[in-house]
């Protein structure tokens, strides 16, 4: 006797409307895995802020309490040394100095020593008086908590940056939704508008 078995494939339209659906599944949940990459990507550039905090700590332990300066004297070819290069013993760890939203990282200034950075220096702070090598005492913070002591830099080429300059769109970057992360000499780590923190908080100065 002989048996007649029914083909088992899919019809065209039924294939169709398979491929229909994973079409429509995958707008759906696109927006939703960037939008969870963009706060993944916010979450390890404040881990690097911590860790450039933790770094300046340590250097102002051996530095009689002193902050990070911005710049140092170096021998040439380079005119002085970065921040960066100055914390880099306390860190050993170059990935620390980039944001993974930051597409263009890169070094300072092409007269300074120092790596590819996201991140600037609040100059108030660290190049006291324009001065190579003179940083506050921690000790004359009067807001630590509030006062900002590193941000995430906009400007290729840059290091840092102080209110009195102006132009804080230049210097500030906006990576993280429509925002920046923001480390300050207490200690903490925050998201914020970059324009709040001009906003009359006080918040660039001592």
């Amino acid at each position: 006797m002989r048996v007649c078995l029914r083909g088992s494939g899919f019809t065209l339209v039924e294939v169709l409307v398979v491929i229909a659906i994973i079409v429509v599944l995958a707008a759906l949940l696109l927006p939703v895995y960037e939008q969870c990459l963009k706060k993944a990507e916010s979450a390890s550039c404040l881990s690097n802020l911590r860790s450039l905090l933790v770094a300046a700590a340590m250097y102002a332990d051996d530095c009689d309490n002193h902050l990070p300066p911005a710049l140092v004297p170096a021998a040439p070819p380079t005119y002085c040394t970065c921040w960066d290069v100055v914390l880099y013993p306390y860190l050993r760890n170059h990935d620390i100095y980039r944001c993974p939203s930051d597409q263009v990282c890169s070094p300072g200034p092409s007269w300074t020593y120092s790596f590819p950075h996201s991140y600037g220096v609040n100059l108030a702070l660290t190049l006291v008086g324009g001065y190579m090598g003179v940083s506050l005492n921690q000790e004359r913070l009067t807001r630590p908590s509030e006062t900002v002591l590193f941000f995430e830099l906009n400007q290729a080429g840059g290091y840092g940056w102080r209110p009195e300059w102006g132009n804080p769109e230049q210097y500030l970057a906006k990576r993280h939704l429509d925002g920046a992360n923001f480390a300050f000499c207490g200690g903490n780590v925050k998201w914020m508008q970059p324009d709040y923190t001009l906003a009359g908080a006080g918040m660039w100065q001592p």
